[in-house]
């Protein structure tokens, strides 16, 4: 019987803004033994995870090649921290029309393409924000940690100039492949 494997579609931060945010996840780890956030990389997720068969990847990341040629790179601005109480503790996102437009034009192309079924779509509104720790982080270490980092700043730049689609090995979340966009200048430089 073929392996289906899960997946999600994502923007990585650059590597200075997330070595900075797998410090912040590694203090998760160890003062609330919250481990799920460390999982995956620092990302902004696009697209939720899906499962397909791996039949079908080839196909998938020849399309999310094809969807990626024609964008522009643009800047994410990361301010502060939030919370989807009581279990989720984020980075923010500072509203970005290009981010926003973005991850639009990606579903619609994801549901014209048949790349994603509809009951595999997001219900939710599109909240663009760097998870730092979640599921795992129970509700009473939620509050000290809310407490803390409320208050606790954080700001960050980084030059989105491609998405990439992350894969499940099992235990964590595997960087698969990245898609550059076409035009996008390198800031790092």
């Amino acid at each position: 019987m073929e392996k289906k494997s899960k997946y999600f579609i994502a923007i990585l931060p650059s590597q200075e803004v997330s070595d900075r945010v797998q410090e912040i996840k590694h203090v998760f780890r160890d003062k609330y033994n919250c481990t799920v956030a460390s999982r995956s990389p620092a990302h902004i997720t696009l697209q939720p995870p899906f499962s397909i068969f791996e039949s079908e990847e080839k196909n998938y990341i020849d399309k999310l090649y094809r969807f990626s040629a024609t964008r522009d790179g643009f800047e994410i601005d990361l301010k502060n921290f939030a919370a989807f109480a009581p279990r989720t503790v984020y980075i923010d996102v500072v509203p970005n029309n290009a981010l926003f437009r973005l991850q639009k034009e990606l579903i619609q192309f994801l549901q014209r393409e048949g790349l994603i079924a509809a009951n595999q779509m997001e219900e939710r509104p599109f909240k663009a924000h760097v998870t730092v720790a979640n599921r795992d982080l129970k509700p009473k270490d939620f509050k000290s940690a809310w407490q803390i980092y409320r208050s606790e700043p954080f700001e960050a730049t980084f030059e989105v100039a491609s998405i990439s689609l992350l894969k499940h090995n099992g235990a964590k979340w595997d960087i698969h492949e990245s898609f550059t966009f076409l035009n996008h200048t390198d800031l790092q430089q």
